[in-house]
């Protein structure tokens, strides 16, 4: 029944898969533009997205995949987390859980976006976005952040210096003014109510590990 739509697909070779990969990494609408576009103009950009047109940048889930599998072959080759992380030496629940949130930043940081979301639904109740549009924002901005945090773990480890807090201070601010950039870049509250649903997300997240350690020594006893 399928048989002419069958005949019609091309094999699976390696010049599917190379143009695959320059699908994805196209300058006008792939990885590079997107991330140039995130870096310029993030909330006219991520709005565009879910409004108007979405063909120009990276779908959000794809973007993310991809900052998050560049971050983790990044810190493979240079194990910025290696003097960052330390070994756990006893069976301690809590500190189980916080060293693999310290190993895998990728991971911790979509789980921190799920909770940044949350809170922006809440504070920016008069929106028109729904909770899974916000989502589709803290992708991208979340993207964004695992990339900064790539490239400042590169650093850290070729320059021998450890640029983390830094990395951290630059994660606020792109992500605040990225958000009230999508809320609206014109109102000034926008950039504090963004600071704070940030700065609840990461509160929120911060407190998860040493709750779920707890709970789960209490279920193991």
């Amino acid at each position: 029944m399928n048989t002419k739509q069958d005949e019609k697909l091309r094999r699976i070779d390696s010049k599917y898969i190379i143009h695959e990969l320059e699908h994805i990494l196209h300058l006008q609408r792939g990885i590079f533009y997107t991330i140039k576009k995130l870096l310029h103009t993030p909330g006219l950009t991520i709005n565009e997205f879910i409004t108007e047109n979405r063909t120009k940048i990276t779908k959000p889930v794809l973007f993310l995949v991809i900052t998050t599998l560049l971050y983790n072959i990044t810190n493979k080759f240079a194990h910025f987390h290696d003097d960052a992380v330390e070994k756990v030496i006893n069976n301690n629940t809590i500190t189980i859980i916080e060293n693999w949130c310290n190993a895998n930043l990728g991971y911790y940081s979509i789980i921190l976006g799920l909770f940044v979301a949350l809170f922006l639904k809440i504070i920016f109740f008069k929106a028109k976005y729904t909770f899974f549009e916000v989502l589709v924002l803290m992708c991208y901005i979340i993207g964004v952040d695992i990339l900064l945090a790539a490239i400042t773990g590169l650093f850290s480890t070729l320059l021998h210096f450890n640029f983390m807090k830094t990395y951290t201070i630059v994660c606020f601010i792109y992500s605040s003014w990225a958000i009230a950039n999508f809320y609206g870049k014109n109102k000034w509250y926008n950039y504090i109510k963004a600071l704070v649903a940030f700065l609840l997300g990461c509160n929120l997240l911060t407190i998860l590990p040493p709750v779920l350690g707890i709970i789960i020594d209490f279920i193991i006893k």
